[in-house]
Parts: C-alpha cells; structure tokens; sequence
C-alpha cells in the first residue's frame, strides 16, 4: 500500500525564509515528492496533524490557511483515489504515475496514460467513456504482448500495423473505428497535457467514421412466435431475457440502459414517462395490455421496474448495467437458437423490430424514421414534435398486438 504524506521540503529553503510544501509519496520502497504550488514558514506547519496552521503567524492569515488546507486536501484526495484505483483493479503503477505533470516533462507511455485517464471518467462518473477506454486499452495490450510504448512511437506506421492486427482477428469495420477514434482522443489528450509530436498526424490516412450496418428485425410471425413460447422452470434467465426484449418491443423500442434505470415512480396516469438516456428526449409511452402484464410480472421491492440493480451490491450501478447487458444478450442469442430464428437475438433487435413493423402497418416514416435506429436523431426529433401522443399511442397499439 502507497503511503501520502504533506510535509516542508527541509532540503529546499527558500530566500525568504520559506519551505515548499510537497506531498511525499512511499510505494514499493521508492520515494518520490510532489511539489504543490505553497511554500510557507516552518512556524506556519504543523507536522503531526500535516496541516497549515496560522497559529501566531505574522504572514499567513487564518482565512488563508484554510484555504490552502482545502486545496491540499483536495490534492490529497486525488492521488489516494489514484493509488486505490490501481491497486483495486491489479494495475502494477509507479510514483511517476501519480504525477499528471510528468507528462510535460517526461515522455509519457501509452497505457499507462490509459490507465490515467479510465480513472478519471470514472471519477467524473462518465461511465460510457471509460468502458470504451477499457475496451480500447484491452486490444491495445493484445496488440502489444502486454508491453507498452511512448507515445512518441505512436507513428503511421504504429496505427497501420494496430488495424492490420484488428483486421486479422476478424473485428468488424466499425469496430476496428470505434477503437481508432478512441486511440486518436487518447493521443490528442497525451498533446494537450504538453507532450510535443514530431511529424504528421499518426491518424492522416486512418477511417474513423462509422459505416452504416444492416438493420435485423423479426417478422411479425416470429414476434407471435417469441411472444407466446414457454420455457421450463430450468431456465428462467432465458425466460427473464425474451421478456426483457418485449418489453423493449412493447415501449416502443427501449434501449436496455433506460429499461434497467426505469424506477417505478416514473409510472402514472397509466403511462411511462422517462428521459432517454441517449438523447436526453423526453418521451411517454402509454401502458397495452401486454406492457402491463410484464410490469406485474417482474413487481419487486426495489424502486426499478426489474430487479437487476442491487445497492448492496460491491460494483457500481453501471457496471451491473453492463454485466447485465452482456447477459441477457448472450441469452437472446440462445433463445433464437432454440426457436429456430435465423436473425441472431439483441437487445436492439427489439428496437428495430418495432421499428420496421410499424412501417408495415402503415405509420408514416416520419414518425418512425425508418426504425428509430436512423443515421440521424435530430431529424427523427424535430419530425415526432409535429404528432401527438395520441398517434404514437394507435401506431404502438397495432404493433404490439401479437
């Protein structure tokens, strides 16, 4: 366990009678001092209770020693949070690594960044980036035999031969670009925290842009089909995935993450009020028959619609989240194999489904916009304001009924 401690810089008098102020830092019996932007007396430190104190100091005022201390202590927090960030995920790290400024000073290694910067979305709790950091950071070991690089060996020709390896295994085009744009933001940050590139762009010539993917649905005779099969009681976390996609199917195509996160109190007036969480719209989706029978069925003591976020858990509610959502994907794809279904089974299938369904019913494109899984939101927005709910409410009621 690394050890932080503030204390006078005793080696380092200034002119004027004052010491720097540094956090000194003891991990794997190496030592190594943080400078903070304070130097104060000696008189004006207390070494037991490792504060600043204004305690009869003709220089510093009792206002300002508490801000400094606030300050301190908010650094303090930082590199504490740091070190049990990677010993709590296995993450072999040196003193240098507690340091945000070495990257202006020293060259900076690439995962090892990596590592730096998941910890920091996670603090900042945007969850989204950090797990595509993560994801990014385990092909990227894959393709180094767990070595790691400067990022001054980030050239055209590094990221040319990292496609290559990712083309190799077989990863689809919008994967291996959805891998480059993270490592093309992870490299731009590694700039702007004052690490200097020699020559061109490493990303001159790489794809980044998302092409477009065929979208699968189910027909309406294969939704009758899911719809009304029966599982034994051997296997209810099948049962529990094919009821997790009709309800997406039934609300119009909800994606996983706000099914999870839907409380029960955003039920009322015999409708589902919610914000989605992509797009920040908010939406209202009036409970079928079939809709509320799901509710009753999965009625439990938590505040969420289904019981899969646990607060006794030891993980955050995004990672439950994503373990979720790897599980009731992996079981979809069971349930179309035992049905029969050609169509591989996701959460999102159910979303295109209702999508191209209701198409098949006749509702206009605009209020679908070709399945809600669209090149573009904002139009699919700007073209839903022009309807009532009324509207959506018949499209939903010829839909859903199977």
């Amino acid at each position: 366990m690394a050890s932080v401690k503030l204390k006078l810089h005793k080696n380092r008098l200034l002119k004027d009678g004052t010491y720097p102020l540094v956090f000194q830092i003891i991990h794997n019996r190496r030592k190594k001092v943080l400078y903070t932007k304070f130097k104060i007396r000696e008189s004006d430190f207390d070494p037991v209770s490792g504060k600043v104190s204004a305690n009869n100091s003709r220089q510093l005022s009792g206002r300002s020693a508490q801000r400094m201390n606030r300050e301190l202590n908010r650094e303090r927090k930082t590199l504490l949070s740091k070190i049990a960030f990677y010993e709590e995920h296995g993450i072999d790290f040196g003193v240098e690594d507690l340091d945000d400024r070495s990257a202006r000073r020293h060259n900076v290694y690439l995962l090892q960044y990596m590592n730096k910067q998941i910890h920091e979305k996670i603090l900042a709790r945007r969850n989204g980036t950090a797990a595509a950091y993560k994801s990014t950071y385990s092909s990227l070991q894959k393709y180094l035999g767990g070595k790691d690089v400067r990022a001054s060996e980030i050239n055209p020709m590094f990221v040319r031969k990292y496609e290559e390896f990712l083309r190799k295994q077989q990863v689809s085009a919008n994967t291996v670009a959805f891998y480059m744009r993270n490592l093309r933001t992870i490299y731009n940050n590694i700039l702007q925290d004052g690490f200097t590139a020699a020559g061109e762009s490493p990303f001159k010539v790489t794809r980044t842009t998302v092409q477009k993917t065929v979208k699968r649905a189910l027909s309406k005779k294969n939704m009758v089909l899911l719809a009304h099969c029966t599982f034994p009681h051997s296997e209810p976390l099948l049962e529990f995935a094919r009821d997790i996609f009709l309800f997406s199917f039934y609300t119009r195509g909800m994606s996983l993450v706000d099914i999870v996160f839907l409380r029960k109190e955003r039920i009322f007036d015999n409708a589902i009020h919610y914000v989605r969480h992509k797009s920040s719209q908010p939406l209202r989706i009036t409970i079928t028959e079939p809709l509320g029978a799901l509710i009753a069925k999965y009625d439990n003591d938590s505040p969420y619609i289904f019981p899969i976020l646990r607060d006794d858990c030891p993980f955050s509610h995004y990672d439950q989240y994503r373990s979720a959502l790897a599980r009731i994907n992996r079981n979809l794809k069971k349930v179309g194999l035992k049905l029969g279904l050609t169509t591989p089974l996701t959460t999102y299938v159910a979303r295109h489904t209702w999508a191209t369904l209701a198409k098949q019913c006749g509702a206009p494109v605009a209020v679908i916009s070709e399945g809600l899984g669209h090149a573009s939101e904002k139009i699919t927005h700007i073209y839903l304001k022009e309807f009532d709910s009324d509207v959506l409410d018949r499209i939903n009621e010829m839909v859903t009924r199977l």
